[in-house]
Formats: C-alpha cells, sequence, structure tokens
C-alpha cells in the first residue's frame, strides 16, 4: 500500500503504520525543507520500528547537503541512541501499534472532517 500526499505536517495528521518516508529535493531550500519540516517528515517512519526514511537530494557527496539535511540526520541519530539505550536499559523491544488499512483511513477521514469543520468557524 502506498499513501502519497502533501500537507501532512501541516496538517498535522498522523499515520503510525508508515513504513517507507520519501523526500524528493530534500537538499532544496523553501517549503517543507527546512531542519524542523525534515524532521517531522522523517519522523513519520520512526514511530515504525522497522520504518525508513530516504531523502533525495541533487548532491550525493555529503558536503553539499544542505545544513537542514545535516541538522536533521544528526538529530535523529540522537534520538536513536538515546531511545537504544533507554530500550536497552529497560529490557524493552520495539513493536510496531500498526492499525489495518482501513481503520487508519476512517482515522484519517475523522480528522479531515474536524479540521474542515474548525477552519469554516
Amino acid at each position: 500500500d502506498v499513501l502519497a500526499c502533501v500537507k501532512t505536517v501541516g496538517e498535522g495528521m498522523d499515520f503510525p503504520g508508515v513504513g517507507l518516508v520519501l523526500v524528493l529535493n530534500a537538499d532544496a531550500p523553501g517549503f517543507l525543507r527546512d531542519a524542523r519540516s525534515l524532521e517531522q517528515l522523517v519522523g513519520r517512519a520512526a514511530r515504525n520500528p522497522r520504518g525508513k526514511a530516504i531523502m533525495y537530494a541533487k548532491e550525493a557527496e555529503e558536503d553539499r547537503w544542505s545544513e537542514a539535511m545535516r541538522s536533521c540526520i544528526a538529530a535523529f541519530n540522537g534520538h536513536r541512541m538515546q531511545q537504544k539505550k533507554h530500550n536497552d536499559d529497560n529490557n524493552l523491544t520495539p513493536r510496531c501499534v500498526c492499525a489495518g488499512v482501513h481503520e487508519d483511513r476512517a482515522r484519517v477521514e475523522q480528522q479531515h472532517q474536524v479540521n474542515n469543520n474548525t477552519h469554516k468557524s
């Protein structure tokens, strides 16, 4: 299954079953390419123990990446080490809490309705 969308960060939607996030033109400045936005986009996959995020950039060499990309990667490496230490210290094994596609769809539709009603007021 694939979910393709725009503005998931702006509308605050959450998709806990996401296993792969692709960010195209991650090195381009502008809308949804600052460090915080990249962290939020990449964080969608972080809720899944097997989740992955791939940031595509024009330049493959690390010294040509944008500062936002470097910041995002550094932040997630730090979060990953912190989470691994917590899991090891407390003998925890990460698990995915994934709803079925139909449950996710119903939740998204309900959230969309709430957002639409909020914007009309």
